[in-house]
Protein backbone atom coordinates (compact mmCIF):
# COMPACT_ATOMS: atom_id res chain seq x y z
CA UNK A 1 0.00 0.00 0.00
CA UNK A 2 3.18 2.29 0.41
CA UNK A 3 3.67 2.12 -3.09
CA UNK A 4 0.30 3.55 -4.50
CA UNK A 5 0.35 6.41 -1.92
CA UNK A 6 3.74 6.94 -3.12
CA UNK A 7 3.03 6.83 -7.24
CA UNK A 8 0.22 9.00 -6.15
CA UNK A 9 2.19 11.54 -4.85
CA UNK A 10 4.68 11.33 -6.97
CA UNK A 11 2.04 12.01 -10.17
CA UNK A 12 0.49 15.04 -8.02
CA UNK A 13 4.09 16.54 -8.08
CA UNK A 14 4.69 15.85 -11.27
CA UNK A 15 1.52 17.64 -12.21
CA UNK A 16 2.08 20.44 -9.94
CA UNK A 17 5.67 20.99 -11.76
CA UNK A 18 4.13 21.27 -15.21
CA UNK A 19 0.88 23.22 -14.09
CA UNK A 20 3.72 25.58 -12.49
CA UNK A 21 6.04 25.27 -15.71
CA UNK A 22 2.88 26.31 -17.72
CA UNK A 23 1.76 29.33 -15.53
CA UNK A 24 4.29 31.54 -16.94
CA UNK A 25 3.29 30.77 -20.83
CA UNK A 26 -0.56 31.32 -19.47
CA UNK A 27 0.55 34.46 -17.84
CA UNK A 28 2.58 35.17 -21.27
CA UNK A 29 -0.17 34.60 -23.14
CA UNK A 30 -2.70 36.94 -21.13
CA UNK A 31 -0.61 39.80 -21.08
CA UNK A 32 0.45 40.04 -25.13
CA UNK A 33 -4.09 39.65 -25.43
CA UNK A 34 -4.00 42.52 -22.60
CA UNK A 35 -1.89 44.27 -24.86
CA UNK A 36 -3.14 43.81 -28.13
CA UNK A 37 -6.74 45.08 -26.58
CA UNK A 38 -5.33 48.11 -25.41
CA UNK A 39 -3.73 48.83 -28.53
CA UNK A 40 -7.19 47.90 -30.53
CA UNK A 41 -8.98 50.06 -27.59
CA UNK A 42 -6.35 53.31 -28.12
CA UNK A 43 -6.67 53.10 -31.93
CA UNK A 44 -10.87 52.84 -31.71
CA UNK A 45 -10.64 55.62 -29.23
CA UNK A 46 -8.19 57.81 -31.70
CA UNK A 47 -10.37 56.97 -34.59
CA UNK A 48 -13.49 57.76 -32.48
CA UNK A 49 -12.37 61.50 -31.16
CA UNK A 50 -11.13 61.88 -35.24
CA UNK A 51 -15.06 61.45 -36.35
CA UNK A 52 -16.52 62.79 -33.63
CA UNK A 53 -14.01 66.15 -34.50
CA UNK A 54 -15.09 66.40 -38.21
CA UNK A 55 -18.83 65.62 -37.11
CA UNK A 56 -18.04 68.86 -34.52
CA UNK A 57 -17.19 71.05 -37.51
CA UNK A 58 -20.11 70.02 -40.03
CA UNK A 59 -22.28 70.81 -37.21
CA UNK A 60 -21.00 74.20 -36.60
CA UNK A 61 -20.83 74.92 -40.11
CA UNK A 62 -24.53 73.75 -41.20
CA UNK A 63 -25.29 76.00 -37.95
CA UNK A 64 -23.50 78.93 -39.33
CA UNK A 65 -25.48 78.37 -42.24
CA UNK A 66 -28.50 78.41 -40.83
CA UNK A 67 -28.05 81.19 -38.62
CA UNK A 68 -27.19 82.95 -41.79
CA UNK A 69 -30.31 82.07 -43.36
CA UNK A 70 -32.92 83.10 -40.54
CA UNK A 71 -31.49 86.45 -40.13
CA UNK A 72 -31.98 86.75 -44.36
CA UNK A 73 -35.43 85.58 -44.03
CA UNK A 74 -36.25 88.08 -40.62
CA UNK A 75 -34.82 90.08 -42.44
CA UNK A 76 -37.22 89.49 -45.43
CA UNK A 77 -40.14 89.74 -43.32
CA UNK A 78 -39.28 92.77 -41.61
CA UNK A 79 -39.06 93.93 -45.32
CA UNK A 80 -42.30 92.33 -46.32
CA UNK A 81 -44.13 93.90 -42.80
CA UNK A 82 -42.78 97.27 -44.04
CA UNK A 83 -43.88 96.96 -47.40
CA UNK A 84 -47.60 95.27 -46.26
CA UNK A 85 -47.84 98.31 -44.34
CA UNK A 86 -47.32 100.90 -46.94
CA UNK A 87 -49.68 99.07 -49.46
CA UNK A 88 -52.52 99.12 -46.53
CA UNK A 89 -51.98 102.85 -45.49
CA UNK A 90 -51.90 103.96 -49.72
CA UNK A 91 -55.07 101.09 -50.01
CA UNK A 92 -56.91 102.98 -47.07
CA UNK A 93 -56.32 106.27 -47.92
CA UNK A 94 -57.81 105.87 -51.41
CA UNK A 95 -60.68 108.57 -51.90
CA UNK A 96 -62.65 105.97 -53.77
CA UNK A 97 -63.66 102.22 -53.15
CA UNK A 98 -61.09 99.78 -53.94
CA UNK A 99 -61.57 95.80 -53.00
CA UNK A 100 -59.26 92.48 -54.22
CA UNK A 101 -61.23 89.38 -54.93
CA UNK A 102 -59.53 85.82 -55.36
CA UNK A 103 -60.23 83.11 -58.29
CA UNK A 104 -62.94 81.97 -56.22
CA UNK A 105 -64.92 85.42 -56.51
CA UNK A 106 -64.42 86.04 -52.22
CA UNK A 107 -63.37 89.34 -51.05
CA UNK A 108 -60.09 89.10 -49.53
CA UNK A 109 -59.32 92.93 -49.23
CA UNK A 110 -61.83 96.25 -48.60
CA UNK A 111 -60.43 99.72 -48.06
CA UNK A 112 -61.81 101.98 -45.47
CA UNK A 113 -63.70 103.53 -48.32
CA UNK A 114 -65.16 100.92 -49.47
CA UNK A 115 -66.79 99.55 -45.96
CA UNK A 116 -67.90 102.51 -45.18
CA UNK A 117 -70.00 102.07 -48.46
CA UNK A 118 -71.07 98.59 -48.57
CA UNK A 119 -70.19 97.16 -44.84
CA UNK A 120 -67.48 94.71 -44.74
CA UNK A 121 -67.71 92.00 -47.39
CA UNK A 122 -64.93 90.05 -46.50
CA UNK A 123 -64.70 86.40 -46.83
CA UNK A 124 -67.94 87.11 -49.16
CA UNK A 125 -68.60 86.02 -52.53
CA UNK A 126 -70.46 87.98 -55.00
CA UNK A 127 -73.59 86.22 -54.77
CA UNK A 128 -73.18 86.19 -50.83
CA UNK A 129 -73.47 90.09 -51.17
CA UNK A 130 -77.40 92.14 -50.51
CA UNK A 131 -77.32 92.85 -54.09
CA UNK A 132 -80.25 92.95 -56.37
CA UNK A 133 -80.42 90.47 -59.39
CA UNK A 134 -80.21 93.45 -61.72
CA UNK A 135 -76.87 94.32 -60.32
CA UNK A 136 -75.46 90.38 -59.80
CA UNK A 137 -76.66 90.27 -63.50
CA UNK A 138 -74.34 93.52 -64.17
CA UNK A 139 -71.32 92.55 -62.07
CA UNK A 140 -70.84 88.88 -62.59
CA UNK A 141 -69.72 88.93 -66.18
CA UNK A 142 -67.14 91.39 -65.76
CA UNK A 143 -65.83 89.58 -62.77
CA UNK A 144 -65.59 86.80 -64.79
CA UNK A 145 -64.05 88.78 -67.76
CA UNK A 146 -61.56 90.03 -65.54
CA UNK A 147 -60.40 86.79 -64.34
CA UNK A 148 -60.23 85.66 -67.09
CA UNK A 149 -57.48 88.58 -67.82
CA UNK A 150 -58.56 91.35 -69.05
CA UNK A 151 -58.84 94.93 -67.55
CA UNK A 152 -62.52 95.43 -67.39
CA UNK A 153 -64.25 99.02 -67.41
CA UNK A 154 -67.84 99.86 -66.80
CA UNK A 155 -69.88 102.78 -66.17
CA UNK A 156 -72.93 101.77 -63.83
CA UNK A 157 -75.33 103.60 -61.53
CA UNK A 158 -77.85 102.46 -59.06
CA UNK A 159 -80.39 103.70 -56.34
CA UNK A 160 -79.22 104.74 -52.63
CA UNK A 161 -80.15 105.90 -49.61
CA UNK A 162 -78.70 109.15 -50.84
CA UNK A 163 -80.31 108.99 -54.23
CA UNK A 164 -78.99 108.09 -57.81
CA UNK A 165 -75.30 106.80 -57.81
CA UNK A 166 -73.58 106.67 -60.69
CA UNK A 167 -69.73 104.91 -60.60
CA UNK A 168 -67.21 103.95 -62.81
CA UNK A 169 -65.54 100.74 -62.03
CA UNK A 170 -62.14 99.35 -63.15
CA UNK A 171 -61.78 95.44 -62.66
CA UNK A 172 -58.45 94.28 -63.38
CA UNK A 173 -56.34 90.90 -62.49
CA UNK A 174 -53.37 91.00 -60.40
CA UNK A 175 -50.32 89.66 -62.97
CA UNK A 176 -46.81 88.61 -61.62
CA UNK A 177 -43.92 88.66 -64.79
CA UNK A 178 -45.63 85.09 -66.50
CA UNK A 179 -49.26 84.56 -65.19
CA UNK A 180 -51.99 85.98 -63.15
CA UNK A 181 -51.80 85.91 -59.54
CA UNK A 182 -54.50 83.87 -57.28
CA UNK A 183 -55.27 86.47 -54.89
Amino acid sequence: MVSVIEDVTQKQQVDEEKASSDRPNDLNRAKAVLRQSEARLQTLTEEFETRVEARTIELITINRVLQSEIAERQQAETALRESEARLRGLVDNLPFCFWVCDRDQRYILQNAMDIRQWGSVIGKRLEELDLSPEALNHWRPLYDQALAGDVVQSDYQYESEQGLRFCTTILAPVKTTTKFMDC
